[in-house]
């Protein structure tokens, strides 16, 4: 319900902008969050980079800068690269 809630309320924004509805283009980010002492290590990963341990998440906008996605990894994830996390993305993309 609220993904669908979502993706209409986007999709009339994208049109009042003046752009088609669904999106052909992409941005994809993410970005290290930082997690308490009280996370389990089994949950949490280490960045090795940026010398920080938690979690990661990858995102997914469109041009204007309207969440698409959005996927929250635990510490297994941390070994995910970028393109294997746009591949996860885009499959929940696709309507």
């Amino acid at each position: 319900m609220w993904q669908q809630a979502h993706d209409a309320l986007r999709d009339l924004v994208r049109l009042n902008a003046g752009r088609y509805p669904l999106p052909t283009a992409a941005i994809i980010d993410s970005q290290t969050v930082r997690g308490a002492d009280t996370v389990p290590t089994a949950s949490a990963g280490y960045d090795a980079g940026k010398k920080t341990k938690g979690r990661k998440r990858h995102i997914a906008t469109d041009i204007l800068g309207l969440l698409l996605t959005a996927v929250v990894g635990d510490g297994a994830a941390f070994c995910v690269c970028a393109t294997t996390a746009a591949v996860t993305m885009t499959s929940t993309v696709s309507r």
